[in-house]
């Protein structure tokens, strides 16, 4: 029998690590050793996994997960030293993040009484959840320029846009891992930056990949002297302990939930979980599979705009609302909010999934390429 230590707030985890496993659990703020005899180590984002955090690993542990696509917060050089084998859940939550950054363009169109159609959107990365994107955003036959130098390295059937075609795009929404210097050929800490901002004019600003690829004090600057108009941010440098100040500004302000689904959360899971089953050589039981919908009635006398709708069927503004109440806080009271709303509000089911009346989508056609 092998033993996991698991984080507590990973979704559903007591149903789906298989029952030969000799689970226990940990609070992802208290943990600061890895007791010896643990064989897998199972972590979110909110714990970091580098030689700082832990500066001796038992001898027994062989492997480390994490239920995310984003791998910054996991020192795979340290772990690779140690003999430790490392899986992350690539792709898990590309179709959730996506939903949010086409019902964050959809609410900024609808504020401003902008027409999407007439602006082209920048796509920073290709990835998983920069192709779904690209997918979700073309049924509103929005003008996308995909940007991925090291994808067209990787594959020769991809094509990267030039950097000067996608920097003059109207809209840019970030989608790649955050990478430094010495990680990467293509280093992607402060890729937006003062540089790449001076002499551009940006309509919109999307991130809802990983925080500090965005250089927020040269985005505030941007956003001062008019020549970004919007920004939406879901991911922030230093988070949990957001910048006031760039909060203040954002048209949206979220506390790093694009990608909290059930759907993506049960993903995420079971891509961790399998691919610790395969490392142990342990047997695929029968686990729940199961995904429970949440339940939404429609009621289409409420819904007087299109940003009504969405946000009845998006909770998108509850999480902007929440975040807004920690502006001004102390640093503990700001990190301790910040991480309880991401572990206590309930998850949303993806917009595929919930049924939508008739009479709500011929009130709001762009509502029939949404929810698809």
């Amino acid at each position: 029998m092998i033993t996991v230590l698991a984080d507590k707030d990973l979704y559903r985890i007591t149903d789906f690590i298989p029952p030969s496993v000799d689970l226990s659990l940990y609070d992802s703020g208290s943990l600061d050793n890895i007791p010896e005899g643990t064989d897998a180590l199972l972590l979110r984002t909110v714990t970091k996994c580098t030689p700082t955090q832990f500066p001796s690993l038992p001898k027994s542990l062989s492997f480390v997960g994490t239920a995310s696509a984003g791998t910054d917060h996991v020192d795979k050089k340290f772990l690779y030293e140690n003999d430790i084998t490392f899986k992350n859940s690539a792709g898990c939550n590309a179709r959730s993040v996506a939903e949010y950054i086409a019902v964050s363009l959809l609410l900024w169109a609808d504020n401003y009484n902008h027409k999407l159609q007439n602006y082209s959107v920048g796509i920073i990365g290709a990835g998983h959840t920069g192709s779904a994107v690209q997918a979700i955003l073309a049924p509103f036959d929005v003008q996308t320029v995909t940007y991925d130098p090291p994808k067209e390295k990787r594959e020769e059937s991809f094509s990267s846009a030039s950097l000067d075609d996608v920097l003059a795009c109207d809209i840019l929404t970030f989608h790649t891992p955050l990478t430094r210097q010495n990680e990467s050929e293509h280093p992607t800490l402060h890729w937006l930056n003062k540089e790449k901002l001076q002499g551009q004019k940006f309509a919109l600003i999307i991130n809802a990949a990983r925080g500090g690829i965005i250089d927020e004090q040269a985005l505030i600057e941007a956003h001062n002297n008019k020549r970004v108009s919007s920004y939406i941010l879901d991911v922030w440098e230093d988070e949990p302990n957001f910048s006031d100040a760039t909060a203040r500004r954002a048209f949206i302000k979220t506390p790093h939930i694009a990608g909290y689904s059930i759907q993506a959360k049960e993903c995420a899971t079971k891509m961790m979980i399998n691919a610790m089953i395969d490392h142990f050589s342990l047997k695929h039981d029968n686990l729940v599979t199961d995904v429970s919908n949440q339940p939404v009635e429609d009621s289409p006398s409420t819904f007087w705009s299109l940003s009504d709708a969405l946000t009845y069927y998006h909770p998108i503004e509850d999480y902007k609302t929440r975040l807004m109440m920690l502006i001004g806080r102390s640093k503990n009271e700001k990190c301790e909010g910040f991480n309880a709303i991401r572990t206590g509000h309930p998850l949303r089911n993806e917009l595929h999934c919930l049924p939508v009346a008739q009479g709500i989508k011929e009130k709001f056609p762009v509502l029939k390429k949404l929810f698809n």
